[in-house]
């Protein structure tokens, strides 16, 4: 029995060693988390996640509390991803619970959502992070001001997913900017809903970098007043993955200049000509979307050329199964949300994931 257990005792430090150990902190407006602010929980446990007993950081940002109260009041600081030693099994991860959670739509009350004037809502200056689940919106009128600013230093592993960022239609703003990557940089951003920029919804220029991955899947984009995605990239050796983007009411859907490396595009849909898909130019998606004129981009209705996307869940690249609510995908809508039929009397519903803590 002495045996076991001192192979087992082995066996955790090994694994505690090898595969890291999860450094968990929450935050919650009430004051029952570790934090009030995302800001807060970030600044105060920058660390070395790579140091002799590698780790890797969770934020989870929770909603409702046992007493149902959610997030009355929008948080208002800027977050700042800095002064931290990050890896691939070191990385940092930021998501919100399935109570703190938009559904699809930006949230005013219960679920978390980053409100401000800054420039930008979050500065990502690390090379292994992951942001999951929020809403952003920065509120400011002025030049230069982002939902989420990307650069780093090193070659590294950024993902962002299952967010909404909305901004201001004026002067010159950004949802997702990085005009800057290391060599071997991958990238990947899907499931998400980005609108109302002053200049671009996903902008992506990025000239140093070679060898890495650029991932953009299942994104849906409206009203930029500049372009909904604008991507260049002269490194030779980059891959570029655009798929299943859906851009609308925006100066010019798309604008990649790629003179070198490999470029994938399949299914990717535009209002105007400028989809690198031309099957897929000239399509109105106002009628589609379930208010529009709410800015809720959700589908409420069956449509033939939205759901002809192309099949990601075993993709070789980035595979996944789900859109930006969690909802199992059936026919591959074309866009961060996936249309589910209303259930008739006596019908089966379809199935919907919930969103549950994935740790």
């Amino acid at each position: 029995m002495k045996k076991y257990l001192f192979l087992i005792i082995i066996y955790f430090i090994f694994s505690s060693y090898c595969f890291g150990a999860e450094i968990l902190k929450t935050v919650e407006e009430d004051g029952n988390g570790d934090y009030t602010t995302l800001e807060a929980c970030m600044n105060g446990n920058e660390q070395d996640l790579t140091d002799a007993t590698p780790d890797y950081f969770v934020a989870k940002i929770c909603g409702t509390d046992l007493a149902g109260n959610g997030w009355n009041s929008a948080d208002t600081t800027a977050v700042d991803i800095d002064n931290w030693a990050t890896a691939s099994a070191s990385y940092i991860y930021i998501y919100t619970t399935a109570t703190g959670r938009h559904s699809g739509t930006y949230p005013t009350s219960v679920a978390y959502r980053l409100e401000l004037a800054g420039n930008p809502c979050i500065d990502v200056d690390e090379d292994f992070v992951r942001i999951e689940g929020l809403s952003i919106y920065n509120t400011a009128a002025t030049n230069y001001r982002y939902g989420l600013i990307y650069s780093n230093t090193a070659s590294g592993d950024i993902r962002f997913s299952y967010n909404i960022l909305k901004g201001v239609i004026t002067n010159t703003t950004y949802g997702i900017y990085s005009d800057t990557c290391f060599d071997g940089t991958d990238i990947k951003i899907w499931n998400n809903i980005i609108y109302d920029w002053g200049s671009t919804g996903l902008y992506m220029d990025n000239y140093h970098n070679s060898a890495g991955e650029f991932v953009l899947y299942n994104n849906t984009i409206s009203s930029c007043a500049v372009t909904g995605i604008y991507f260049k990239n002269t490194a030779a050796n980059a891959d570029k993955y655009l798929i299943n983007n859906a851009i609308q009411n925006s100066n010019a859907c798309y604008t990649l200049t790629l003179a070198n490396g490999t470029l994938t595009q399949t299914t990717n849909l535009a209002e105007d000509a400028t989809s690198p898909n031309d099957a897929y130019d000239n399509v109105d998606l106002s009628a589609v979307f379930a208010d529009e004129a709410n800015d809720d981009y959700t589908i409420d209705a069956a449509n033939a050329t939205l759901d002809d996307g192309t099949n990601l869940s075993a993709d070789g690249i980035w595979p996944f199964s789900d859109d930006i609510e969690g909802t199992t995908r059936v026919d591959w809508y074309i866009g961060a949300s996936e249309y589910v039929a209303a259930v008739e009397a006596g019908g089966d519903a379809i199935p919907q994931i919930l969103i549950l803590d994935p740790l």
